[in-house]
């Protein structure tokens, strides 16, 4: 997401897209309508998107509905299932960071199959700690 949306006074927009700026944005031409809109401002409906794309798409709506709700009810659980496979390493660290941060505030719980993510979180340094089960 563009900082351009992120930084707007009262910007709903969840924290993922304030640490990833330039990347995508979106925007809603009615209600019920959503749209990326890429660098070039070319709009793009969601059912166009990569599966990457609409799992970040997805997973930014999540964390801004979690946002809002944590800032009036008590803290609740966020828990994703292999929301990352379709991010590339980069865009995964981003997202382990974002949910590090997320876990001060509320329990963050990432379920995944996939090495590559376990090993990535295992370098990150978090005021909450991060904790890594393997299951066999």
């Amino acid at each position: 997401m563009r900082g351009d949306t992120a930084d707007r006074p009262g910007s709903q927009a969840p924290e993922a897209s304030r640490r990833q700026p330039r990347k995508a944005r979106f925007t809603a031409k009615a209600p019920g309508d959503l749209l990326g809109v890429r660098p070039n401002d070319l709009e793009v409906a969601v059912d166009l998107m990569s599966d990457g794309t609409r799992d970040q798409l997805y997973l930014a709506l999540r964390l801004a509905t979690l946002e809002q709700y944590l800032q009036k009810g008590e803290p609740m659980p966020f828990i994703v299932d292999d929301i990352l496979i379709g991010f590339d390493d980069n865009r995964t660290k981003v997202c382990l960071e974002v949910l590090t941060e997320l876990a001060a505030s509320t329990q963050v719980l990432v379920f995944t199959h996939h090495r590559r993510v376990v090993e990535l979180a295992e370098k990150l340094e978090a005021q909450a700690g991060v904790f890594i089960h393997d299951l066999h």
